[in-house]
């Protein structure tokens, strides 16, 4: 085993650990990619800086769910009385495209091609972490994919996008990513 690989192995078990309150599954296969999706949706939490003048020193961030109420239950329950970096989190549950502006994280499930076009052009310029589960979505400008891989939950990330998004991606995160550029 490669020092890279025992690194990767660590920083993912790190990540793991660190998201315990959030992997206590439940019964059903739904409720369990919920968690995991809200586990690391909690991470890019974690291992992400914004703009100081999009997050203020000790100003909250906001993680925004939009299609996915399963998520969205996962992330309250997981995030509840947290904070990362001195901000604490709020978990806003969205039912259209009008208060987009205030999200830092943008988790749009279950959404098709066109609406996913449409919540990125709303939201473009603005320093928001977009994230999906729509197979084409980091190819379309997001910033963030899950896809199932051998049984196991991953991530692609566009580098384009994070760039333009003004969020920095630590290097430990992008590591456990599949990295992708917009077509």
């Amino acid at each position: 085993m490669t020092f890279y690989s025992i690194r990767q192995r660590t920083l993912t078990l790190v990540l793991l650990l660190g998201l315990s309150p959030l992997l206590n599954l439940h019964a059903s296969e739904g409720a369990r990619e919920a968690d995991l999706k809200a586990a690391f949706l909690y991470n890019f939490a974690r291992f992400a800086v914004w703009p100081v003048d999009v997050v203020p020193v000790g100003g909250p961030l906001t993680i925004c769910v939009l299609g996915d109420w399963f998520v969205a239950q996962s992330l309250e329950a997981a995030t509840q009385g947290k904070t990362i970096g001195g901000h604490s989190l709020i978990v806003t549950r969205l039912k259209d495209d009008g208060a987009l502006r205030s999200c830092q994280i943008l988790y749009a499930g279950r959404v098709d091609k066109v609406r996913a076009l449409k919540l990125l052009s709303a939201l473009e310029g603005l320093a928001v972490l977009t994230v999906s589960d729509l197979d084409s979505f980091t190819e379309i400008g997001g910033t963030a994919t899950f896809f199932i891989d051998d049984n196991r939950m991953r991530f692609t990330v566009n580098m384009d996008s994070a760039r333009r998004s003004k969020v920095q991606l630590s290097a430990q995160l992008l590591r456990l990513a599949k990295l992708v550029t917009s077509k």
